[in-house]
């Protein structure tokens, strides 16, 4: 009996010391398990009552994105669910078409004419805004960088941005040149068909005009 104890706990100590080698310092069980993908559309709802606009959709000859009532021509984006843990992060695009296409990532390029990143600011008081484009990624946490994207202008852009949260609500933040970060608004302006955002909707709407709307980005997984 006390052989038969010894040898189990002999056992047990081995499965350990294999457990504990096979994963890298610092990674649980937990945390070494396969990643999650979701994949679906971007649906934008008036933010004043969250009723449905139109989703994000796939083709864009301008390089900037608009919106379409029909899922055949909606925009799919795919992320990790478990990268959303430590968000903002990235989005994935699959099917983008037009001046898009060859580009693998969602993100916000500048969209106010500036001579530098350095001034590629949003804040409260200000009407600066970015656009809605399709680009090739830049470092999480990253300030705003010369990024190669879908857009004509030669403009800085982030693309580490997004956040779903657990009600699937898309949320956007633009980290600014000095590393200060900010919940930024999501407009829609109809008469161009884009999406754009900003860090102050009154400003934006008094340079660029009434009607552009405040919007809410919220995730349908495709199933």
């Amino acid at each position: 009996m006390a052989t038969t104890n010894l040898l189990k706990l002999i056992g047990l100590l081995l499965f350990a010391h294999f457990a504990t080698a096979v994963l890298s310092p610092g990674t649980s069980v937990l945390s070494a398990r396969a990643s999650v993908l979701r994949r679906g559309y971007i649906q934008v709802l008036y933010a004043s009552d969250k009723s449905y606009i139109g989703s994000i959709s796939s083709n864009s000859e301008t390089g900037f994105f608009g919106l379409t009532t029909s899922n055949d021509s909606a925009l799919v984006i795919q992320y990790d669910l478990a990268s959303q843990a430590a968000a903002p992060n990235n989005l994935n695009v699959t099917n983008g078409q037009g001046a898009i296409a060859s580009y693998p990532h969602l993100g916000l390029t500048f969209g106010t004419n500036i001579a530098s990143p350095t001034l590629a600011i949003l804040k409260t008081g200000s009407s600066n805004y970015c656009l809605l484009t399709a680009m090739q990624p830049t470092p999480k946490g990253s300030r705003p960088v010369m990024v190669d994207d879908s857009s004509p202008r030669s403009y800085p852009g982030e693309s580490a941005v997004f956040t779903v949260d657990k009600s699937d609500n898309i949320l956007l933040q633009w980290i600014n040149p000095d590393g200060s970060s900010l919940a930024i608004h999501l407009i829609y302006a109809p008469g161009q068909n884009r999406l754009t955002a900003t860090g102050d909707v009154a400003a934006y709407k008094e340079a660029f005009g009434q009607d552009r709307i405040e919007v809410l980005y919220h995730f349908v997984e495709i199933h």
